[in-house]
């Protein structure tokens, strides 16, 4: 790994959408600024160097179409179709990536507007493909179009190209990319984190004391429609600014219970929110309970700090540690492997990461190396060796995913901890921003994660104690969760 040169994030199935929440898998963008909403990976400095059927092409795209027109359209489907057929995690062939594009903008503008038929196979022969893309795209915006024609024609060829892909890697168009560069507009929003699922969006949970949880909406809960507009194959981020908006603004979401009952309207009044990703208490028996939501840029300090925090005021000393990752969606690769170094020896291997694009393989261990950022000193540097030393738990469900499901497997297979709970969602992808021409850029999945043990992440993590699957407590440190309770016997001196 050449570490600090790209940074990636592993991909949670799960997005915070609530504004104002350092909610999970969130981007830290050039600057180490938070950008929301979250898209669960990190962007590259610059358009990388691309291959037209195995030659370099120049610093200008030269295209052999009318070189005049729409030349920053031709340029950006251009690199997205390379940067795909090259780097995506599973190898696909170009020349399918172009008919999705053609397909795509026959769909949307039809075969009439642009007066020529699509591309045929004896047409593409002896032609190199920044002309086939060149002739695509001047076929769909007439001479007299709009100026914006030619940014929506190279929009909609590469919304075409994604769908292509896993439900992971996205278009981001010009106004997103700003969002995740700058941070949204909006300010406000309702405290709900969905699950994309497709067709709808899927209620992970409803932060307490948020509008989603006042309004009674409960995990399990199907988000088919915000606003009356249907959210089927929508991405995270066109959803999330559905929901965001003005404070004391309102929105209705339409979802359902179950697949029998019908939908219904929920009205819902914006909020500006903070959600605390950390909790930590010493409990009564001398345990330290440290509970991770999300693993944001902060994620490595706060947990140092909480372990801290916790050691010094022990009394009696602590004598273990349970570290709660249910409900927990992922973010930051660069953050669980700092948690991980805050409880493993060494250069214990956390993960390994395996891809087809330049720097997609890498292993990553418990060492400052891997997750120090710029300037900033290592956060773990004054913990007490009592975190890596103490017996611990490790608490999940069959919501923990990704960066959690990586977490887990490492302290499970590096020795250090016993895995309570229901197997975790089987989920271990990992997504690079890339920035396109026209201000846009595309999400991609450009690598699998795999556990120390060599096993892939998407098997997930299988408890080594097995408890009933059920709906985590809404209060921290309840003594009637049943999986605290286990753990706590667990740890319990003999």
């Amino acid at each position: 790994m050449r570490a600090g040169r790209i940074l990636r994030a592993v991909v949670p199935a799960l997005a915070a959408i609530a504004a104002g929440c350092t909610g999970n898998g969130v981007t830290a963008a050039p600057g180490n600024r938070e950008p929301r909403p979250s898209v669960n990976a990190e962007i590259m400095p610059s358009i990388p160097t691309l291959s037209d059927s195995g030659k370099t092409l120049p610093g200008k795209v030269t295209l052999n179409a009318n070189p005049r027109r729409n030349t920053e359209a031709k340029k950006l489907v251009t690199y997205l179709l390379e940067l795909v057929s090259r780097s995506y995690v599973d190898p696909i062939d170009w020349d399918r990536l172009f008919t999705a594009c053609e397909r795509k903008l026959e769909e949307r503008y039809g075969p009439a507007s642009r007066g020529n038929n699509a591309s045929t196979a004896s047409d593409r022969k002896g032609k190199t493909a920044t002309t086939l893309i060149a002739e695509a795209v001047d076929r769909y915006v007439p001479d007299d179009s709009a100026p914006s024609r030619s940014a929506n024609v190279a929009a909609a060829c590469a919304q075409g190209v994604v769908a292509l892909l896993d439900t992971h890697s996205a278009f981001i168009d010009q106004e997103e990319f700003q969002d995740l560069q700058t941070g949204p507009r909006a300010t406000a929003a309702l405290g709900v984190e969905l699950q994309d699922r497709k067709t709808y969006f899927g209620v992970v949970r409803a932060f307490p004391g948020t509008p989603a949880s006042q309004a009674g909406i409960r995990a399990g809960d199907r988000v088919v429609a915000v606003d009356g507009k249907p959210v089927a194959g929508a991405t995270t981020l066109q959803v999330t600014k559905l929901l965001r908006g003005s404070p004391g603004s309102r929105v209705v979401i339409t979802l359902s219970r179950n697949e029998v009952e019908p939908a219904i309207d929920v009205v819902l009044t914006r909020q500006t929110i903070t959600i605390q990703n950390i909790h930590h208490k010493q409990l009564d028996s001398g345990l330290l309970l440290l509970r991770i939501d999300a693993f944001n840029q902060d994620a490595v300090g706060a947990v140092a700090n909480a372990l801290q925090e916790d050691f010094q005021a022990a009394s009696p000393a602590a004598t273990g540690i349970i570290l709660d990752l249910r409900d927990n969606a992922g973010g930051l690769l660069t953050s669980v492997v700092g948690v991980a170094a805050a409880f493993l020896g060494g250069d214990s291997i956390v993960a390994r990461t395996k891809g087809r694009g330049r720097d997609s393989d890498m292993e990553l261990r418990a060492s400052p190396r891997y997750y120090v950022r710029g300037e900033r000193g290592d956060p773990n540097a004054n913990l007490p060796l009592q975190s890596k030393t103490l017996p611990m738990v490790v608490l999940v469900n069959g919501r923990t995913a990704s960066g959690a499901e990586i977490l887990a497997a490492a302290l499970r297979d590096q020795g250090r901890a016993f895995v309570l709970g229901t197997p975790t969602f089987k989920l271990g992808t990992i997504q690079t921003i890339l920035p396109l021409p026209m201000q846009s850029a595309l999400k991609l999945t450009t690598s699998r994660v795999y556990r120390p043990n060599g096993r892939p992440i998407n098997e997930g993590v299988v408890p080594d104690v097995a408890l009933k699957n059920q709906e985590r407590t809404p209060d921290f440190a309840d003594a009637s969760d049943p999986y605290l309770a286990e753990a706590t016997r667990m740890l319990r001196p003999r």
